[in-house]
């Protein structure tokens, strides 16, 4: 199994983390900016300022790979990535949900991950 594919298989077991760690960035860095005096800012909150922006950049470019990457799958696919990465379910469990055997799940995961690779 190459990197890019594990990469991609950890970006979505972390998708729901990866989504919240941007938005408490966001947070993060609007009450930096709403400081004692929003004119002025420290020379540590503004490289802190900087490091969660950069942060939250590449979070949001991989949560938007992903998310355009999965547009382009087939419904089953889709469902299979969900269900097992993002909302954590067993295999034998997402093959209930979708009516296939864990072996088919697999396989679709497999080929799911590989199309995204092309996008990645």
């Amino acid at each position: 199994m190459n990197s890019k594919y594990k990469e991609i298989e950890e970006t979505l077991y972390n998708y729901k983390i990866i989504r919240t760690s941007i938005a408490n960035s966001k947070i993060k860095i609007n009450n930096l900016e709403l400081g004692d005096d929003p004119n002025l800012i420290s020379h540590n909150d503004l490289m802190l300022k900087i490091n969660i922006e950069q942060k939250m950049i590449k979070n949001t470019s991989k949560i938007k790979l992903i998310d355009d990457a999965m547009e382009t799958l087939p419904e089953v696919e889709r469902q299979v990535l969900r269900l097992y990465y993002i909302d954590g379910h067993q295999w034998n469990d997402v093959a209930d949900k979708l009516g296939y055997s864990t072996r088919q799940c697999m396989n679709l995961r497999r080929k799911a991950i590989n199309k995204i690779m092309q996008c990645w």
